[in-house]
């Protein structure tokens, strides 16, 4: 593999240092990323939102018999009010995700522990009645305004309850955009990962950097969103730390700089209006890689990891913080510790430093569900105290 970069670009490359198991580490997350995102792109497109937008008066839910679940539909007329409180013969009937019927309690105030446990208990009927009030007569009354939801469905199943104004975009179209930025800086695609609720996406520079003795990485971008609610639109900057393969994102600016319009709930946009400002985003996201790319950015990234990678820190300290603002389960946090305080030179940098406890993180990652890993690689890069400059 050649190392040097396919643009006139003079990175500072660990080209002397960098062992042979790092080259076919890499080489072997390409071939791996080929194909993931091959499959994150088909699912994509198989598995496109439908929108439906439904009036506060108009919403039906209604217990799933024999499961502890929801379903809702827009019907106009109930024929059970008496067993779920609304009224209307039941059409388009939807079974709702647990992120929606989630949304759907914030939504009415309900909170959202206590309506799972009506469910786990064989209450689906008074659970449903809760929300049918909440939403009938409790919006009309607070709001004092027709209310509109947007319930986002995948095949019949409502993944996402959110408003008529959340934003609508392209999935496919921002993936695109996103991998032919990466690719004009010489780009390759190594990780993408699809869940019901999100979708992200990693690319890295052929290029191997040393900045810490030892220490062979990869940097790169990562591209998250989700299409129901869960998180925003987000570019980050990534590490990738090729001797374990940890993974962490460095902390964003991209949503509160590139994202433009504030919608506002109940504001309804034309197809017109969103196509613009779908391509608004397109382009914004290929300006933020570019600058992420950039070699004072890179340079950037580099001084930092070499801070910390000195840097001796309180670890218990650092730990009781992240649990304050609950960036980590107690379990979790008991996970982490371990792993940092191991004898593990090989999966884990050595010293008792910023950089260990975040590689921490990272590998702890590794061991969760693709929706949760994505969140520890951002504390993981939050730790390292890693920010690009955009």
């Amino acid at each position: 593999m050649s190392l040097m970069h396919h643009s006139n670009i003079p990175y500072a490359v660990a080209a002397e240092k960098a062992a042979e198991w790092a080259r076919l580490k890499y080489t072997s997350q390409i071939d791996s990323g080929k194909m993931q995102a091959t499959s994150l792109i088909q699912n994509l497109m198989a598995n496109q939102p439908k929108d439906n937008f439904i009036w506060h008066s108009d919403l039906c839910f209604e217990p799933i018999e024999g499961l502890k679940s929801i379903r809702v539909s827009d019907a106009k007329a109930c024929k059970a009010p008496d067993a779920h409180g609304c009224g209307n013969e039941l059409k388009s009937v939807m079974t709702l995700h647990p992120n929606a019927l989630s949304q759907a309690c914030t939504k009415s105030e309900i909170p959202v522990t206590y309506l799972n446990s009506m469910l786990e208990n064989g209450q689906g009927d008074l659970a449903a009645q809760n929300l049918n009030r909440r939403f009938h007569d409790v919006e009309a009354t607070k709001r004092g305004r027709p209310r509109r939801y947007n319930l986002r469905s995948v095949n019949g199943e409502v993944r996402g309850f959110v408003s008529d104004s959340f934003p609508i975009w392209d999935s496919n179209s921002l993936v695109e955009s996103f991998i032919g930025a990466v690719r004009e800086y010489g780009g390759v695609v190594v990780a993408a990962q699809c869940s019901d609720l999100r979708f992200s996406l990693k690319a890295v520079l052929p290029v191997l950097f040393e900045p810490i003795p030892n220490e062979v990485m990869l940097l790169g971008m990562s591209l998250r969103n989700s299409d129901f609610g869960v998180s925003t639109y987000d570019i980050s900057a990534l590490v990738d730390r090729l001797k374990c393969t940890n993974l962490m994102t460095m902390q964003s600016e991209f949503a509160k700089r590139h994202l433009g319009r504030q919608y506002v709930e109940g504001e309804i946009f034309s197809r017109e209006t969103m196509e613009k400002e779908s391509a608004a985003l397109i382009s914004a996201t290929r300006d933020v890689v570019k600058g992420y790319l950039s070699p004072a950015s890179i340079e950037t990234q580099l001084e930092r990891i070499r801070t910390v990678g000195t840097e001796v820190i309180d670890a218990d300290k650092i730990f009781a913080e992240l649990r304050k603002k609950s960036k980590l389960t107690k379990e979790e946090e008991e996970k982490a510790k371990q792993l940092y305080r191991s004898a593990d030179t090989e999966m884990l940098p050595r010293g008792d430093t910023r950089w260990r406890l975040s590689n921490a993180l990272a590998l702890l990652a590794q061991e969760t569900n693709a929706d949760r890993g994505l969140e520890l690689e951002e504390v993981a890069g939050e730790v390292a105290q890693l920010k690009a400059a955009a």
